[in-house]
């Protein structure tokens, strides 16, 4: 036998190349299971939420039904960046929409020529669905719209916002205000720009969401001399703040708070001629305008079920309006007229506001189509009290009382539509009902003064719409819509500004609004 250890050597030898044969060969090809596992790179971008796909409103919003009824949506992200307020920019998409654009910071704005452009007065203009005119019947002036920064976006109603919003007949422009963001509980934007004349142009925000609860906050300043040789200057400052509160899935509330203040000069018109000499020239060189505006109001959006949803909504608001204007003296009244006058004439007005306004929508099936309804009533209260004065000189903020009038307005309406839809065909008939009484108590202390008048008088108005539209597919549709809308009678129909005068037996204007076609003439809507 041999010894044990004479095969030690040997057999370890022949054991370890057998081992590196089977790891060579183990290693050769490498498997996918062998390979080495990196580390996952994550690539971020800040993003923003997709501008809207269709510049124009779905059939059916909310409360509201827009199906038959030609809208136009301006999306604020699919813009350039608007500073300054620039409206022709912000319009530039919106065929019929223009603005009347002056020194001041005042917006006017018109619809294809119907009624004045000043202060918006024949275009019904809300934030957020709810009035924010002076006063919508008696003074339907919009001294105060929104900072465009402030704006998701702006929709914009031809035919038929009469039917979902009131008068005015040129239809209705609804600003739509930013909504917290729900991403983070904190988010922050600064905007800053200057330019020639000392323009400075500034906007603050902050937003973000806690729990439910949900926050937005902003302050806008805009300042600067103009390009007037004199008088053109101007501030302004205003913030809003808004509160989302998510109570539950169905169930949520909104309560928002305007401020704002302003103040300019009015370096007054030029004639043609006078444009051509000197377009920097002022002609009104004491004329100055102050406006302040507090607003609040609350909304409740309900879901009762997928097929019926409740909205309320609420508010309250002052106007502080003033104004200081030079006598044109001996020189006939006219436009670019330079005043030589001794006197100025002063005029202030106070606005107190509060309206409400409930709306439902129920969907149902019925004839093998499913249908939309929708109702609601709008109530809206205003006392205005004015007071004119004339001062003694051209730059007194202060004078003698010739007129006091306590002017209120008690606003009432109820409006139903319903949609009905077969397959691509939908079929819109509405109808509103407006209430209107207005009361002036009126006392002049001028050249014949008299004892104190109180005029009442009550409208009521029926309007009536009927709406079709057809899908032809491809976010395309044809659509024509008959409606009604009135222009109600003003304060300044009433209130004649001449010493002893008044009027009391004004009506209402109606106007139907044809938009079936793009090139419909003057005087329609």
């Amino acid at each position: 036998m041999l010894p044990r250890t004479s095969l030690t050597g040997p057999a370890i030898a022949l054991g370890a190349l057998l081992a590196l044969a089977v790891i060579s060969h183990a290693q050769t090809p490498k498997t996918t299971s062998d390979a080495t596992e990196l580390k996952p790179v994550v690539i971020t971008a800040d993003g923003e939420e997709p501008a809207i796909k269709v510049p124009y409103l779905p059939p059916v919003e909310g409360t509201k039904i827009y199906a038959g009824k030609r809208t136009a949506v301006i999306e604020m992200k699919a813009l350039p960046q608007i500073t300054n307020n620039n409206y022709r920019q912000a319009f530039s998409l919106t065929p019929g929409l223009l603005v009347s654009e002056e020194t001041t910071p005042l917006v006017s704005i018109g619809y294809r020529g119907i009624g004045s452009p000043d202060r918006a007065q024949f275009l019904q203009t809300l934030q957020d669905g709810i009035p924010i005119s002076a006063d919508p019947i008696g003074y339907p002036e919009a001294y105060w719209t929104p900072q465009l920064e402030s704006v998701q976006r702006m929709e914009f109603l031809r035919g038929g916002a009469g039917l979902m919003y009131g008068p005015q007949p040129a239809g209705a422009l609804n600003y739509v205000t930013l909504m917290p963001r729900t991403d983070r509980a904190f988010g922050f934007q600064q905007n800053f720009m200057m330019g020639t004349d000392n323009m400075l142009s500034t906007y603050t925000a902050v937003d973000g969401t806690i729990g439910k609860l949900g926050y937005s906050a902003n302050f806008g300043h805009r300042s600067g001399d103009g390009f007037r040789q004199s008088n053109s200057d101007y501030e302004t400052n205003g913030g809003r703040v808004k509160l989302v509160y998510q109570q539950d899935e169905d169930t949520r509330w909104i309560i928002g708070f305007d401020a704002f203040q302003q103040e300019n000069g009015e370096p007054g018109g030029l004639t043609a001629a006078a444009a051509v000499s000197n377009r920097d020239a002022t002609t009104r060189p004491n004329d100055r305008f102050k406006l302040e505006r507090y607003a609040a109001s609350v909304e409740l959006q309900h879901k009762f079920s997928s097929d019926t949803e409740l909205s309320v909504k609420t508010w309250a608001a002052y106007y502080d309006r003033w104004s200081r204007r030079q006598a044109l003296g001996a020189l006939p009244s006219g436009f670019g007229a330079t005043p030589i006058g001794t006197t100025a004439a002063i005029e202030h007005q106070e606005f107190y506001n509060w309206g409400i306004e409930p709306r439902i929508r129920h969907d149902y099936e019925m004839w093998g189509g499913k249908h939309t309804l929708t109702g609601g009533l709008h109530f809206f209260m205003s006392h205005s009290p004015r007071q004119d004065q004339t001062a003694p000189t051209p730059v007194d903020n202060s004078g003698v009382v010739l007129r006091d009038a306590q002017r209120d307005v008690i606003y009432g309406s109820l409006f139903v539509e319903n949609k009905f839809t077969f397959g691509r065909f939908t079929i819109t008939p509405g109808f509103r009902m407006e209430f209107v009484n207005q009361n002036l108590v009126l006392q002049n202390f001028g050249v014949a003064p008299m004892v104190e008048t109180n005029n009442s008088k009550l409208d009521m108005q029926p309007l009536f719409g009927l709406g079709l539209a057809y899908d032809i597919g491809n976010q395309s549709s044809i659509y024509a819509n008959v409606s009604q809308s009135y222009r109600p009678t003003t304060f300044g129909q009433s209130l004649i500004p001449v010493a002893g005068g008044t009027a009391n037996d004004a009506a209402p204007g109606l106007l139907r609004c044809n938009e079936d076609i793009e090139g419909a003439p003057v005087g329609s809507c």
